[in-house]
């Protein structure tokens, strides 16, 4: 009676966990079929899954490796039959799954059987409580394990090369070999060469395939952040393309407005209503005050554009703004020039918000054989202390905070450097960069 009641609760151990995997890969999986008859074959599956494993788990043979990888075998099988989807997936999650019990089940029994000091194979015997406990805390574990790796695999979107997923194939592969022989060692005591070389060797697989997979992981990044740095700098060209197309509708409307203006101050005039004309010049002064001012005047149209409206953006946000800048650019793109300088003046202006009497220094000046741009902005606390790395707080850190990347880049392609401090209570952004030399400039040209 005892023996059949122990039966019992195996047979609903083996058939839990054969539910559990069919109810992963159902929500990982779309379904072929109508919902009716989905539910039927997921119902046949689970008894001949459930069936199959528990025959196999009785029978004493040598091969029982091989009727373990007959299961996943069939598992997989199910996947291509009743699912849609990626084929790579459809292969490697029931492989994942059957990892994922591997490690619970060895890591439960050799918790169990150091607290309670039992060998681990006792673990393994019919008709044991200890065996009763392991079912129901292995299932337990493999239930919520399962929850979260749905998760995680539903909420993202995976898309990889070829030589990639070979690659993580590859991996689960060799760990899932590495998990049968720990297993055969574990609960057999099998401690011979040939299982610690197949141990030493796998491990040492994985490491090559994780060290190829991080390299080209590396690899890919660096494109990824070059790719977003190029499309922040686009944005920023077409932020000062819209700004200078602001200025050009600005001027026209001003120039249409000043012409009736004129006429109405003339008929004044005329009228002898000096204190009228008085009127309404100042109020034309002030409108032109108001609409655009060129601060400084500088060679390169590009650069004056864009140096000029960021001028008058601070200004116009109620930033005070002190400035002091040579006209000594013609060892550089303007392209990168603007870049630099409008990324940098966009950090300080967004910084600037967040303090009482806002305040902006601008100093470029040449140093030697270097162009210095030094932009310093009022600060009420220390930004490094908190954020020395300089990462945005924004939220979508995915296209904000790629302003200093951009910056650093243009320094690198001119052999400068880029330093970022604080002093009296205001953060400097310190770019330098490299001219050309004129005399040595035949001999070793220089190269952008």
């Amino acid at each position: 009676m005892m023996s059949t009641l122990y039966f019992g609760f195996e047979l609903i151990a083996t058939f839990s966990e054969t539910f559990i995997i069919l109810y992963a890969i159902s929500c990982l999986f779309d379904s072929k079929f109508l919902r009716k008859k989905h539910l039927l074959y997921r119902i046949v599956s689970l008894i001949v899954i459930g069936s199959l494993t528990t025959v196999f788990n009785c029978m004493e043979t040598l091969y029982k490796d091989v009727l373990d990888i007959a299961i996943i075998g069939v598992y997989i099988i199910v996947c291509f039959l009743l699912y849609k989807g990626n084929i790579f997936f459809r292969i490697v999650i029931p492989l994942l799954i059957m990892i994922i019990i591997l490690i619970i089940n060895i890591t439960a029994d050799v918790f169990i059987s150091r607290l309670y000091d039992v060998s681990p194979e006792y673990l393994l015997e019919s008709g044991s409580s200890l065996r009763l406990l392991s079912l129901f805390i292995t299932k337990f574990l493999f239930f919520f394990t399962i929850q979260l790796l749905v998760r995680i695999v539903k909420k993202n979107d995976y898309d990889l090369k070829s030589d990639e997923w070979s690659g993580i194939t590859l991996l689960f592969l060799i760990s899932a070999i590495i998990l049968f022989v720990a297993a055969e060692i574990q609960y057999n005591k099998i401690d011979d060469n040939l299982s610690m070389i197949v141990l030493t060797s796998g491990i040492t697989a994985i490491n090559v395939c994780v060290f190829i997979l991080i390299k080209k992981i590396a690899v890919k990044n660096k494109q990824l952040t070059m790719l977003q740095v190029l499309n922040t700098q686009h944005e920023e060209q077409m932020k000062s393309l819209r700004s200078i197309e602001l200025i050009y509708n600005s001027v026209k409307i001003l120039k249409h407005d000043m012409k009736n203006e004129w006429l109405v101050v003339y008929n004044a005039l005329q009228k002898g209503d000096t204190m009228r004309a008085e009127e309404l010049l100042k109020k034309m002064i002030n409108k032109t005050d108001s609409v655009f001012e060129e601060t400084v005047k500088l060679s390169h149209s590009s650069i004056n554009a864009i140096v000029n409206y960021k001028l008058n953006l601070a200004k116009q946000s109620g930033i005070y703004c002190t400035s002091m800048i040579q006209d000594d650019f013609d060892s550089f793109e303007e392209y990168d020039i603007v870049m630099l300088f409008a990324n940098l003046m966009d950090n300080a202006i967004e910084a600037s918000k967040e303090v009482e009497n806002p305040r902006i220094d601008i100093t470029i000046t040449t140093k030697m054989n270097y162009l210095s741009i030094i932009i310093g902005n009022k600060i009420e606390k220390s930004v490094l202390q908190s954020n020395s790395s300089l990462e945005t707080s924004k939220q979508n850190k995915e296209k904000h905070g790629l302003g200093i990347q951009s910056v650093k880049q243009i320094a690198d392609k001119y052999y400068g450097m880029t330093d970022f401090y604080e002093q009296d209570n205001m953060f400097y952004a310190d770019v330098m960069l490299k001219k050309k030399t004129p005399v040595l400039n035949s001999k070793l040209p220089f190269t952008n």
